[in-house]
Formats: structure tokens, sequence, C-alpha cells
């Protein structure tokens, strides 16, 4: 998830001089079904389904819950077809070390 596309962040942030951190976010989260290779992004946006469970059952936020639940499930949708053998299936070259030839 981000406020930008990936490979925007990734441009401007690492490989411009003069550009070594990236400013806070202040925009709206969106999920980013795909990262700065075009590869499927299977790590972030699992994250953040974590990190809202985890923050709902310790504070029962219901305000936020109802805020945020759609999305929320949009991105756990996202994930319902990679799901094999109860876990979530990974295509070779699929996360951020794009680099290292994967199995699943």
């Amino acid at each position: 998830m981000d406020s930008k596309k990936s490979w925007k962040r990734v441009v401007r942030y690492s490989l411009l001089p003069g550009r070594r951190y990236s400013k806070p976010v202040k925009d709206d989260l969106k999920a980013e079904y795909l990262g700065e290779h075009g590869t499927v992004a299977i790590d972030s946006n699992a994250l953040v389904l974590i990190v809202a469970k985890d923050y709902l059952d310790k504070t029962n936020d219901q305000t936020w819950w109802n805020s945020y639940k759609n999305k929320l499930k949009n991105v756990l949708d996202f994930y319902q077809s990679k799901f094999e053998s109860g876990l979530v299936k990974q295509e070779k070259y699929g996360d951020w070390q794009d680099s290292v030839k994967r199995e699943g």
C-alpha cells in the first residue's frame, strides 16, 4: 500500500541524486497490487491486513473499522485466488527479492 505508485517513489527517492529519504506519506493509502517491477505485490498488502486486525483487536475502534473495512476486504479478496493448501502461493520473482528465482 502506498499513496503513490511505488515505481515513482523508487525513482524519486532512490535513483535521483540528493533525494536520500522519502517524504512522509500525507495522502490516503491505496492498495497496490503490482510492485515497481510489475510483479504481483504479495508481502506488503498482507502486512496491512495483519496490522489492521491487530489494531482492531486491541482497540475495538469500530469507527475506524467502519471507515476502512471495505478497502481492507478488497485487499483480502485479492489473495483469494492465490491460496494453495492454506498458504498464499507466490510466483517466481514475486516479491521484493525479485532477483531471486522462487519456486513458490
